[in-house]
């Protein structure tokens, strides 16, 4: 959806693949753009092509973009079947810990099993800002206050220094209740 041409973008994906209907990453890609377009079945459909060109064995971040792909089409329990596979058979890769996080402790309300997938996550990731981001928002869904403004105020000690995105900052700030502040994040 570069610039908001999302037909064309649409064209060009479906160009690309025709020309070589082999990689995987093109399906990956397509598939999150048609999330974004909120043609959620075309999406998984897409995303299980993905799979299917990275045989005979899928790739983790194929697989883990397969599980965001159905978590976010709301095919929670297949999505929690892969990130259970994926955690098992990859558990130093921090992405299927971030969405079994986010499964539990966003879409859903299981706030102790998400906190210990994010706090996982974390460490995993070097304490990325997506991941921090989550972590501080399932700590105010789960009504711990003073555990996610520390993870805010890490977040902001951590963009003197690096771009923190405001996608990560406005959620946290919209769970704290900031909502303002939320808002003023996203207009920056």
């Amino acid at each position: 959806g570069y610039d908001w041409e999302w037909e064309s973008a649409t064209d060009e994906f479906e160009r690309a693949l025709a020309i070589d209907d082999k990689l995987s990453s093109s399906y990956c890609w397509y598939s999150a753009h048609l999330v974004c377009l909120e043609e959620y079945e075309k999406a998984v459909h897409t995303v299980r092509l993905a799979q299917a060109a990275d045989l005979p064995v899928s790739s983790a971040v194929v697989n883990t973009h397969a599980a965001n792909v159905l978590l976010v089409a709301g095919r929670n329990e297949e999505a929690k079947s892969l990130l259970l596979s994926l955690r098992g058979e990859t558990p130093s890769f921090y992405l299927p810990h971030l969405y079994q996080g986010v499964l539990d402790g966003i879409v859903g309300s299981e706030h102790d099993q998400a906190i210990s997938s994010l706090k996982k996550a974390g460490d995993l990731s070097n304490r990325n800002s997506s991941v921090l981001a989550v972590l501080g928002s399932v700590y105010a869904r789960a009504g711990r206050t003073a555990d996610a403004e520390k993870v805010l105020a890490e977040l902001l000690e951590q963009q003197s220094g690096s771009y923190i995105p405001a996608t990560d900052l406005a959620p946290l700030y919209f769970d704290l209740g900031r909502v303002d502040e939320a808002f003023a994040c996203l207009d920056q």
